[in-house]
């Protein structure tokens, strides 16, 4: 039996609405040759923890787990620098987020890259903190076919 490509240590409780409605307003946007995380709600997030991970046509790259503390409202936050030589799909999960207000969401929201926001946004530095150790990366066999 295989693993899940995104690992997840929680058991995903009941969302609320305003939980669902929030972390929908999370993306992530290309500037330049940087990806940022951008939280376009009106509410301040006081941690998250998200995973990302390279699709290729017979490959999962490892999947590393970050948090990041205190992204304010309508900001974004560097996660990493674009490599020119990536290829494949990349997506990124968000898999908890505490607002500063209490407000929290713990699933496996999957986020794609943006072209862009519906919202102005500023840039802040955040350090982001790696958690655990990667899953390794994973060659998918294709099933079915002879």
């Amino acid at each position: 039996m295989s693993q899940p490509i995104f690992m997840s240590e929680n058991t995903e409780p009941e969302n609320t609405e305003e939980a669902e409605s929030r972390v929908g307003q999370l993306r992530i946007v290309r500037k330049g040759q940087s990806r940022y995380l951008v939280n376009e709600s009106h509410s301040p997030i006081g941690r998250l923890r998200y995973s990302t991970a390279a699709f290729g046509k017979n490959y999962v790259s490892s999947v590393p787990t970050y948090e990041i503390e205190s992204i304010p409202a309508r900001s974004g936050v560097k996660i990493e620098e674009v490599d020119r030589y990536e290829d494949g799909l990349i997506m990124w999960q968000i898999g908890e987020v505490d607002w500063e207000d209490g407000t929290e969401y713990r699933g496996t929201m999957k986020l794609t890259e943006k072209k862009g926001t519906a919202v102005n946004w500023s840039s802040v530095e955040r350090e982001k903190i790696e958690i655990g150790e990667p899953t390794p990366p994973q060659k998918i066999d294709d099933e079915g076919e002879e």
